[in-house]
């Protein structure tokens, strides 16, 4: 990327990070765009590092931003009725709503259907199994690490001064809406 470009992006994402749930959607739609970018051949090397140089009060939204546009986008909805859903039913219903609505549907008829709706109706608590029958232990590099956290969190996993919590209820609820 030439300097003038990456600058444009790094601005660009610095004015949409302070705004509206419109503005957030379209600092969402940015985000999702420049973390598919290279940025090796740039001052930041990593997007990561550029978000967390450049734009340090969102780094910790970042990739829940991220997931939430990819839910947006998942129905293949107009921008406009996209926007139109997301200022009917506010930031967190929607993205929520999103998360669970796995198969096409008209977008009125969502709207319709989470508009009244309490959150806990919309994304219940998956019921606590002892059976586990596997275990998995691996790590990934830091970059994938940060990504995978930002979805996990998006299915219930918090971060608690470096720890996790959640981990095994958040990736199941990830499996079960895939």
């Amino acid at each position: 990327m030439k300097v003038s470009e990456v600058k444009k992006i790094v601005s660009n994402l610095k004015v949409l990070s302070k705004g509206t749930d419109k503005q957030k959607y379209k600092l969402a739609a940015s985000l999702y765009k420049a973390s598919h970018l290279d940025w090796s051949g740039t001052e930041y090397l990593t997007f990561n590092s550029m978000i967390a140089t450049e734009i340090n009060d969102i780094d910790t939204e970042v990739h829940r931003l991220i997931y939430a546009y990819q839910l947006m986008c998942k129905h293949k909805w107009t921008k406009e009725v996209q926007l139109e859903a997301l200022e009917h039913l506010g930031w967190t219903r929607f993205v929520t709503a999103m998360s669970v609505q796995d198969k096409d549907c008209d977008p009125y008829a969502f709207m319709d259907k989470y508009y009244n709706m309490p959150l806990y109706k919309i994304k219940p608590k998956p019921a606590k199994t002892d059976d586990a029958d596997r275990a998995y232990g691996f790590s990934l590099p830091k970059s994938y690490a940060d990504k995978f956290d930002g979805i996990l969190m998006e299915h219930g996993m918090t971060i608690i001064n470096d720890r996790r919590h959640g981990v095994r209820s958040s990736m199941m609820s990830l499996l079960d809406s895939m």
